[in-house]
Order: structure tokens, then sequence, then C-alpha cells
């Protein structure tokens, strides 16, 4: 991309005086744009860089190109900087960026300052914030980290000045410079400040933000703020209710929580002595060589994000006070930090897949384009969905040119002399997408009462709109147009991290959206691919909005024609152009390009065909068969990645499983071989686990239902996905005999069924974010003495949880992780053991080991006090397991606080129980009539009843008899023994030979 900006002009947007900082640069300015040319046209040819249509001379010889590259090289690494140390680099770059800034702008006179940065890779990115920064009229500058990056800025008119350090590479790959880029960025804001005492306020972002509106009023009405900084926030109801204790990792900001969720890409600072005092303390930290990696057991490596959410450090935050609930006391309660919120200042997620700030009917304030696929590709084409990308020429656009300006221009259409080019002749064909009403009437066909499963249903949503892309892609390449993409519709969200909800609920559970929501395109097709595609002009395409776009000329939206698609050839299908009433024509499933081509001839001169109807299965054969083989071999490169993941993750695979979408059948392939296309039905992929009932549990015979020629499966949902029971006999004493444990706080569910029981009861605390952040350390140290000592004494302790997020099988991250490591944990610290450890099926052994190792000296001392009450002859076992259902009440803290205080007591017996009860109830106001109060006596009657309906001898009988039995028939729960290895798996399934069909069973919980 930088090498069509070097030959761009101006954008058309009333600018100030644009100069550069060429002190630094004066000797290499040439030699920065002739490398940048260089690099860009090899980038190019590698395929590394999709560009728009232009052309462009062959890359230079391989030697020509490695010695410019190392001359940049040797010139501006840290390492390379004439041995000065990363303090001074870092230094001298910030304060050369100072200075120039200082003879570019008379800071001290400003309101406000913008300030991002980047070097030649991200040139692209810069052009549009500065765009963004003009739209908004944002006083703003640059810091361009090398030679090639400031050719490029004079080249625009850019405001950019030197703090050179970095090479033309993309740095993030080098975690040194890209620790020092952001030690730089830092630096140079903390100059600017100190330098300047009457600039209020200075607002820096990464240059993948895009501002969408002025955030002035914004940071006026919230003066007690010393400093505001956005977030990786995925709910903006969380943020809205602002509770401790939330269990929302993706919220980690809001007092009482854990998780390091700041974002350093978007942050603003008010010239106040504690925002300086802070930004030192982080540059310092960004410097120091002692402190590249926390000292955490996570060992991660401290970037400028980590670094500054350590130094918050947000476990010890307390709010301002009552009137400024949303400001936190901060950095030893010395700087007044505002967490920017994510309906203002949303990530990519919260933007472009929740579309959170539009369905709140507010335009956002500001973008970061987080939680993006497809790299650069992806965000652009994101940016370029939501009429947010600034620096596309006129000609993508379909308008008018200057006759003189370079090639691939995005000014206004005016060149010097005010003359004109003719309109580019943009011709696009689009398509209505009826995926919804589709996959609504193949789950009805094939699922009793239309229940398919919502896997299911995003592979059939996504496959049905993969093949309508190919066929109007074939229909606009036979007619000669560019394709514009319809909004699309999916049922899944895509995570690479299964335990996130994504298996479970289709959602990645810490956002704000409901299924089926509308995605962005690089959900279903990979960008980058399409857009080499488009470089070497095999293809052209438009994003969905784009008809709807601004910069769309009028002679381009007002021409619209419709091709209906009829279900098969009607008589007569060329209507003649005169006697077409609205401008329409007909086409049919299983069209020829000859036939095609005829029908839309009338048509020829409209700039938008519109497609209406079924349109997979719309092209039926090319015209030439050379023709449909290259286009097969064309598609089948988009092909490669078009799949939903992800299944699996771990240390034992790496391969991320993934399910494909349906492929539909090549044109190239012969026509007796060829079917008419029909609704796809899902396989069972080749890796994909088999089985996942226990004999006890086999399921009925899967039902089958005919329906367009197909069976398809209709599978009973299974009880539960078996765990360590299902491979290894573990004797258990009898229910009476263990020891129970409440997890808080959804374990307070199985209360009113233990004092049933009349079964004793403890209470702890294993938060599932100590998991799910890797918090091993600290949810050790949260356990209780009176449980450590039970387990080295060998007696079996049962913890009581139950889950939301498997709304069907109810397993909590509490049970099948946390007690997973805690196991670990105390055999490695009392036993000396290295025992094995899964997740999922997946060994983890290994990772936990490095958790454990990397405990303090105290929490290992702590843990090891208990090992001298294990008994004489040791422990065969850790008797330390999982109870677990699902619930629906995850959140409803009234709900559970009602119903402790209603079974206060430990319920050692049905008549102490009773009278504790009576004794509550006379000193409490009573809470009859409201709804939490009617649904805790509703949870402790159906307790009572179970017991009374079993009887007292069968309930005897249980208690005293098999754990397993006890636990499913007394309390509705199951047990969870431990993590099954994937391979012990396998070999269950084997012995036993249950299979079903039509599923996606995963190993483990």
């Amino acid at each position: 991309m930088a090498l069509l900006l070097l030959s761009r002009g101006h954008r058309g947007l009333d600018r100030r005086r644009h100069m550069f900082d060429g002190g630094a640069a004066a000797g290499g300015i040439l030699l920065g744009a002739v490398c940048a040319v260089m690099i860009m046209m090899y980038k190019h040819a590698a395929g590394d860089l999709p560009l728009p249509n232009v052309s462009f001379a062959p890359p230079p010889p391989g030697a020509l190109l490695a010695q410019l590259r190392t001359s940049i090289v040797q010139r501006h690494t840290l390492a390379g900087n004439s041995g000065k140390s990363v303090v001074q680099a870092v230094t001298a770059a910030a304060a050369a960026a100072a200075d120039a800034i200082d003879r570019l702008m008379d800071v001290s006179s400003l309101p406000h300052l913008f300030l991002s940065y980047g070097n030649a890779v991200y040139f692209e990115f810069v052009q549009n914030w500065a765009a963004s920064m003009e739209r908004i009229g944002a006083t703003h500058v640059i810091a361009a980290f090398d030679d090639a990056m400031l050719a490029l800025c004079t080249q625009e008119g850019l405001p950019c000045v030197s703090a050179q350090f970095a090479t033309t590479n993309d740095f993030r790959s080098d975690f040194v410079a890209f620790r020092a880029m952001g030690a730089i960025k830092v630096r140079l804001a903390l100059m600017i400040l100190e330098r300047h005492p009457q600039l209020p306020l200075l607002v820096v972002s990464d240059s993948d933000t895009v501002w969408l509106r002025q955030p002035w009023a914004y940071f006026e009405q919230r003066p007690a703020a010393d400093f505001f900084i956005s977030t990786d926030c995925l709910s903006h109801q969380t943020e809205e209710d602002w509770q401790p204790a939330h269990e929302n990792e993706s919220c980690g900001h809001v007092p009482g929580n854990a998780g390091l969720t700041f974002n350093t890409g978007l942050f603003a600072v008010r010239n106040r002595p504690a925002s300086r005092s802070f930004l030192h303390a982080w540059a310092t930290m960004l410097t120091n060589s002692e402190q590249q990696r926390d000292s955490d057991r996570t060992k991660r490596r401290i970037d400028d994000q980590l670094a500054l959410n350590l130094l918050l450090d947000v476990v010890l935050v307390s709010a301002l006070g009552p009137s400024e609930p949303r400001v936190g006391l901060m950095f030893n309660n010395a700087l007044r930090v505002q967490a920017l919120p994510v309906a203002l200042f949303p990530g990519g997620h919260v933007a472009f897949v929740q579309r959170t700030p539009w369905k709140l009917g507010v335009e956002p304030i500001a973008i970061h384009l987080t939680w993006q696929r497809w790299s650069r590709a992806g965000k652009v084409a994101r940016l370029r969905e939501f009429g947010l990308w600034h620096i596309d020429p006129p000609e993508y656009y379909g308008s008018a040119a200057p006759l003189h300006a370079r090639s691939g221009s995005s000014s206004s259409g005016i060149n010097a002399g005010g003359a004109l080019q003719a309109p580019v002749n943009l011709k696009v064909l689009t398509y209505h997408n009826d995926v919804l009403a589709f996959v609504k009437r193949v789950a009805a066909q094939r699922y009793e009462g239309g229940r398919m499963p919502l896997l299911y249903m995003h592979w059939l949503g996504m496959s049905y709109q993969l093949a309508a892309f190919r066929d109007a892609l074939a229909a606009a390449t036979m007619l000669g147009r560019a394709v514009v993409l319809p909004k699309l519709w999916c049922w899944c969200d895509f995570d690479e991290v299964p335990d996130s909800g994504i298996l479970e609920t289709c959602r990645i559970n810490a956002g704000d959206y409901e299924l089926p929501f509308q995605c962005p395109l690089d959900f279903l097709l990979p960008i980058a691919t399409l857009d080499n595609l488009r470089l070497k002009k095999q293809i052209d395409y438009r994003l969905a909005g784009f008809l709807e776009l601004p910069q769309l000329p009028p002679a381009v939206r007002n021409s619209r024609s419709v091709l209906n698609i009829a279900p098969r050839q009607p008589p007569g299908p060329h209507p003649v152009a005169q006697a077409t009433m609205g401008h329409a024509a007909t086409v049919w499933t299983g069209i020829s390009q000859a036939s095609l081509v005829a029908a839309a001839l009338p048509l020829a001169e409209t700039a938008v065909l519109e497609l209406r109807g079924e349109v997979p299965g719309l092209i039926g054969s090319f015209a030439n068969p050379l023709a449909a083989a290259a286009f097969d071999q064309m598609f089948d490169r988009v092909l490669v990645e078009t799949f939903w993941c992800c299944f699996t993750w771990g240390d034992e695979d790496e391969e991320y499983r993934t399910l494909p979408y349906a492929v539909p059948q090549p044109f190239a392939l012969a026509e007796a071989e060829r079917c008419p296309w029909q609704a796809p039905v899902l396989q069972v992929p080749a890796w994909c686990d088999k089985a996942e009932a226990s004999p006890a549990a086999a399921p009925s015979p899967p039902q089958h239902k005919r329906e367009e020629g197909a069976i398809s499966p209709i599978t009973p949902a299974l009880p539960f996905f078996p765990d360590r029971r299902c491979v290894e006999e573990v004797q258990l004493p009898p229910l009476a005999s263990c020891r129970h444990y409440i997890n808080l706080t959804n374990g307070l569910e199985a209360v009113p069924r233990l004092q049933a029981l009349g079964l004793d009861y403890s209470y702890l605390r294993l938060p599932s974010t100590r998991c799910e952040q890797q918090q091993f350390e600290a949810l050790v140290n949260d356990l209780d003495g009176d449980l450590l000592m039970r387990l080295a004494l060998g007696q079996c302790c049962l913890v009581y949880d139950f889950g939301s997020r498997n709304k069907k099988r109810g397993a909590p991250r509490a049970i099948w992780y946390g007690l997973e490591f805690v196991r670990y944990a105390l055999r490695r610290l009392w036993l000396g053991e290295r025992s094995p450890a899964h997740l999922r099926g997946h060994s983890v052994a290994h990772t936990f080991e490095e958790h454990v190792a990397a405990f303090s000296t105290a929490t290992q001392k702590k843990i090891r006090y208990y090992a001298r009450y294990i008994p004489p002859g040791g422990l065969d076992r850790l008797h330390l397991y999982g109870v677990y259902a699902a619930t629906q009440r995850d959140g409803d803290k009234l709900f559970y606080a009602a119903l402790l205080r209603q079974c206060k007591g430990s319920g050692t017996s049905a008549a102490l129980q009773q009278q504790q009860q009576q004794q509550q109830q006379a000193l409490q106001p009573p809470l009859e009539g409201t709804t939490t109060q009617q649904q805790v006596q509703q949870a402790l009657a159906a307790s009572t009843a179970q017991v009374a309906q079993l009887g007292q001898l069968r309930c005897e009988a249980l208690l005293h008899g098999d754990t397993h039995a006890a636990v499913e028939t007394l309390l509705g729960m199951r047990i969870f023994l431990g993590g099954l290895k994937q391979t012990e798996f396998e070999d269950w399934v084997s012995r036993t030979g249950y299979v079903v069909g039509g599923q996606l069973p995963t190993v483990g919980l």
C-alpha cells in the first residue's frame, strides 16, 4: 500500500500548513523514498501486500533489495545505534521528535493535541488515521519511525516528525523493537507535556484507530480524571452495571474485579503532575532491561500494554468517591483513572461484530481495530464496510478522477487546472441474501420444531452464503462487472480458544449480542486472498454496504435494475428493453453463460444489477471449458480458508481443529457428474470423536427424516461428556462420609439439597476468572485451611458448583479447570509427583508444572505446611472431586442472597433446620410476595419433596451406598473425577463401540 500512496497527491481536504521534520533525515530522505518503493514492490510481488488495481514495475534484483534493506536496518535499529543504551536511544528518538513538533506548531497555544506513530509498513493506517483527524478538525502530529515513512509523509503532506529507531519491517514481530516503540511513544508524550505545561490534554492513539466525531465534550465533562484509557472489555452492559465480582473476565477494570484489560492503543492524558509522574514510571519500566518479563508465573514479555496494566494494578483500585464512581484511584492511589466506555470507544468486536454503539443509537467517538481476523487486510475490509476507510481513490467508487492525477490518487477529483476525467465506467452486480429464510426452512425440515443446533445452523448458513458468493462472482465475471456482497449473517462467533463459551453457546460469553447476528465478510472469506486476486485482476469485488456509502456518485447509486431468478427456465426469458416493466429481466437456476449474457443485455448500461432469488446454483455452465477450469482454480484459492474455528487447542494439539464449510461443485465438472445445488448435510469431521455416552446412558438410535432426497439425522441431546470415570474405577466413600464444600456463588444452589439430606457443608471461593486469567498462584492461595487439612488426611472432599456456559451439561470452569490444577499442585508440593493433568482431552501437565515452579516461596511454604499431616502410608489418591449441574440463575445475586438467608445453618438435621428457619423468620421482615422469595421457596420445597418422594429408607441406602448413584439420584448432579486424555477416551470408544451420528462431540467436559 505504501507504494500506491507514494504516487498520491493531497486528498483535497482543507489542511493547515503541513511540514515534516527533515533535520534528522536530510541526508537519507531520497534513499528512504527509493527504499520504500522497492520494498513495497517486493512485498506486492510476493503477495504479502494487497493493493487496488495499479500497474507496477518489476521488483529490483534480490541482492540490491537486500542491500537497501540492510542499509536501513543498520542505521536505525536500536542495536546499531552507535553503541547507545536502550534508554539513550529511546530518549534521543523522543527528544528529536519533540524538537521537530516544536518547529512544526505552537503546541502551547493548543487546547489539545493528537499523536500517532508508525513506520512505512503501517503507513496506510497512518494516512487513514490522519484523514479521520481532518474530518473531526483535530490538530495532530505523527511520529515516523523510519526514513521510508518520512518519504511517504512528505509525498502525502502529512504532519510527520522523525522518531527514528526501527526498521522498515513489521516491528511487531521483533519484541525488542516493539517494546522500544512503546517506550518512545510514552517518552514522547511525557516530553510534550513537560515542555508545554499550557497544553491541557494530549490524546495518543494507534494508527489503526479511526475517529468518527469530536471527543472534546466527553473529556471536558469529566474533569476529575487525570488519565483516560481504553479497554478490551466486550460488554457495554457490564460497564453499565459497574458491579464488583461480575465474573466477566474481559471487563476486569471495573473495581472489585481482576484482569489486565486496559488497552494502550488509545489513551488521553491531562497535563497534571500525577499524569506526568505515571508516564515517567511507565517509560522507565519499558527501558529497564530487568523488567522485560513479568515476575509472575506466566513469564510474559512486558510490552507497553502489559507494563501499564502492571503499574495500574486494577485489583487494588478504589473509586474516587460517590460523585465520581467511575474514576478509580490507581498507581498507589496517586492517579485518577477513567476507563473509556466501550459504547463510545469500542474495539473491533464491540464495533464490528456486536455493533453495540449503533444498537444503542449512538455514534462511537473512536474505534480501535482490535479483535480482528486476517491482520491488516481484515482491518481495511471492516473499515471499508462501515465507510471508515477514507483513502480509497475516487475510481474505487466510480467517481471522476483528475486528468493529470497520479495513479491511485485519493484526491477530490479536481486537478490543478480544475479539469475532470470522464466518469469511471463502474458496473456492479449485487444480490439479495435470503439466508435467514433458507436456514429456518431447512431447520424445520430436518429437526422437530426447527430446533437445529446452533453450530449446524451456522455451518448451513455459511455454506449457503459461500455458494451464493461463488455463483454471484461467476455471474459478475461473465457480465464484466464487480460483485458487491450483501450483508452476511452468522449463528456462531469465532474464537481460537473454545472455553470462551463458543462450543456451548456459539457466543463469546463476555459479549452483549444475540444470535444470529450480522457479521463482517472476514467471517466467511479470506480477505487477503480476495485482495490479492483483485490485485491480479482475476476478480473485482466490493464489500457489503458499498452501495450506501456517501462517496458513491449518483450516476451509480441511482442506476439500478433487477435480475429475477426463476427456479427453472421460463418461456421467452428475454424481454424487449422497451417493454421491461421496472427495468428487470429474468434468469433461472442452472443458466448457461450465453443465456445469462443474453438475458442481461437489455440492462447492459445499468450501473447496478441486483439478483433476487436463490443465488446458489444459479450458474450452470461457462461458454468455454477452459474458462470454467480457470475460474475453479481461482476459487480454490478462496476455499483454502473457508471454515469455522476452533474446536480444540492446547499443548498437544496445534492443529486448531476446524469445520470446513460445504463447497459447491466445480464448474469444470463433467455435466453427467454435476447435480443441482441443494442444501448440504453436515457430516461429522474425520478427526472428531464419535462417542460421548457411557454404556449406562447410551442414546437411542438416531431418527431420520427424508428431505429433498437427503437423509438428515435427528439425534437427541447427550446427557454428559465422559470424564475419567469412563476408564478408571475410583472407589469413593459414601456420600454421608464425604466433606462437602459450596463454591461461591453458584454453588449455593446445592445448599437446599444438602440440608434436606442433613449433610454438613462449608464454603470456599474458587473464582473461574482465576483460571481464565491463569492466576493459579492466587487460586491456590484462596484455598481454605479446612479443605487442605482434610485432603492431606486422605478424606474425600466434594466441591459443588453450577455452570452457566454449558446449558445442557452445566460444567463450570472452576470444576474441570480449577480443581484439575489444584490436584496437580498439591500432589507436586506434597508428594513431589508430576502427575497427569488434562483439560478437554489435552495434556497440560507441562503448563501446570511451569506455574507451580513459579510459585513464590511464601505460597509453597503455606501449601507444604499441610504435608506433615499426610498419613504414614502416604496418599494413593487425592480425593478432591467436583459435583456439578447446569444453572439458569448465573448472576442472579438477589436470589442467591435470599437463598442463603433462608438456608442459614449447617443442616445437621431436619428438626434443627426447621428451628433455625423459624428463628430467622422471627428476626427478619417478611419477603413473601416478591418474585425472588417465591423462587427461593420453590427451590426449598423441591428439595424437600424430592427427599420425601424417595422415602427415608431409600435415601439412607443411597447416602451410605454408591456415591455416583447418590449424587445423581438425591442431588440431581454429577461427579467429575478429573480430566481424561484423548487417547484414553478413544480406547474407551473402541471398547464400547458407541457411535453417535450427526453430533460434534468434544472430549472431556
